[in-house]
């Protein structure tokens, strides 16, 4: 009997330790296999190593102000997140204190470059002044291990938007047939001077030609009307008038065709003269034996008033004659 009673309590603490044992068995089975242990880590980075040369994120720069002109100055405020660097205090870096030192015409002209520590982190402070409209940049810039990315900026104008031209200039228009209007009146000038060119090549010496045959028969026809007149009543005319009126008209025919000194000239210097200086070979001994023939029946005294002296006085008359008819064709042949 005792052996009855005390079996069916064993069964039941038997009953009891398995759930228990089940109980906490449940949680670790539902949370997976335990993770394996990991060995520990290198030796850590040195926490003094040099500022990294850029921020792990790029941030979006503010200006003051931020709507600026050509020569304002401007603060442009970057700031630097992720720069892993340790730095005692901010700095500042100004022409001929640590900044580069710039050309005469850079553009911006930068005036300083700050560090400061901020809530959020290291913050950049560039201050510089513009000279250009528009869109610019700003170099990159290293300053004591931080390096501080282009930024980029933009320039308004100073004038409105009333004042601008927005589109670019055109060609000037011109009237319809312009052109051909031009190239006609070029054409015109061109045959203007074209035409001067052939009036002063061809027109002039032909005037020229034309002239000098109007004074040679102007000049051959006073010689020719004056022997006539002399011819008249040979009779009655004085031999020493007849030979003073034909040597003199004789005189000025020469020196109006041949040779303006032959007036001034006896005959002995007349027949001196170069033959170049008549228009063909005789004439210069024709001339001067009809003036010395004038000289003699001048002061002579040979002839005298009557018909015996006419014949002399009308052969004397039809040599000169003669004489201007050579004289100008000859001319006429080197013209």
């Amino acid at each position: 009997m005792s052996c009855g009673r005390g079996f069916p309590a064993l069964a039941i603490r038997l009953l009891v330790g398995a759930a228990l044992s089940l109980s906490v068995s449940l949680p670790s089975a539902a949370a997976g296999p335990a993770a394996p242990a990991t060995p520990m880590a290198g030796p850590a980075a040195a926490p003094d190593a040099a500022p990294s040369a850029s921020p792990s994120a790029k941030a979006k720069p503010l200006f003051v102000p931020t709507r600026f002109l050509v020569g304002d100055e401007v603060e442009a405020l970057v700031p630097l997140p992720g720069v892993e660097a340790k730095l005692d205090s901010g700095f500042e870096l100004k022409p001929g204190s640590g900044l580069p030192q710039q050309g005469a015409s850079a553009d911006p002209v930068l005036r300083s470059v700050a560090m400061e520590r901020t809530s959020q982190g290291w913050e950049a402070r560039i201050r510089f002044v513009p000279w250009s409209p528009g869109p610019g940049v700003i170099p990159s810039i290293s300053a004591r291990g931080f390096i501080v990315p282009a930024i980029s900026y933009n320039v308004s104008s100073s004038l409105g938007a009333e004042e601008r031209d927005p589109a670019p200039p055109r060609p000037q228009r011109e009237p319809p047939g312009t052109a051909v209007y031009l190239y006609g009146f070029a054409g015109l000038v061109l045959a203007l001077v074209l035409g001067a060119l052939g009036f002063a090549a061809y027109v002039v010496p032909a005037a020229r030609g034309v002239l000098a045959r109007w004074r040679a028969a102007q000049a051959f026809r006073r010689l020719r009307r004056v022997t006539t007149f002399l011819c008249r009543g040979l009779e009655s005319t004085v031999p020493e008038l007849f030979y003073a009126a034909l040597a003199r008209e004789l005189r000025i025919y020469l020196a109006q065709r041949v040779e303006p000194l032959i007036p001034n000239l006896s005959s002995t210097e007349l027949a001196c003269l170069p033959e170049s200086s008549f228009p063909a070979p005789g004439i210069r001994e024709n001339a001067a034996a009809l003036i010395a023939e004038t000289e003699q029946g001048r002061y002579s005294g040979e002839l005298e008033v009557g018909a015996l002296a006419a014949p002399v006085l009308r052969a004397a008359a039809d040599r000169a004659l003669a004489l201007g008819a050579a004289t100008e064709e000859a001319i006429d042949a080197r013209l």
